[in-house]
């Protein structure tokens, strides 16, 4: 059985097309070139959460994506039950392709 510290620790950092993904735990470790960062918020939250964490990276020169994903947070009137885990991974990449 996997736990969530277990998964998040396998988890923390990964790449995807270019981009780096790192979970909370790793933002410490972060080394001085120049990354990109998206940070995926947990339910009931919207991409908000991640300003304090967004400022720290952006200020070090990082670029960083935090986005709200559909029917969540800012975008909670979006809500419906169509809504899968799929539309909010379009949701992330939609942002990555627009803004890349």
């Amino acid at each position: 059985m996997i736990t969530r510290q277990g998964f998040l620790k396998a988890s923390s950092v990964a790449t995807l097309d270019g981009l780096t993904v790192v979970s909370d735990t790793e933002i410490a470790n972060v080394t001085n070139k120049p990354r990109t960062f998206v940070l995926v918020h947990g339910a009931w939250h919207g991409g908000w959460c991640w300003r304090r964490v967004a400022d720290i990276l952006r200020a070090r020169g990082h670029r960083v994506f935090s986005p709200s994903l559909t029917g969540l947070g800012d975008r909670a009137h979006l809500f419906s039950k169509d809504i899968s885990l799929q539309t909010h991974v379009e949701d992330i990449l939609s942002i990555v392709e627009m803004r890349s």
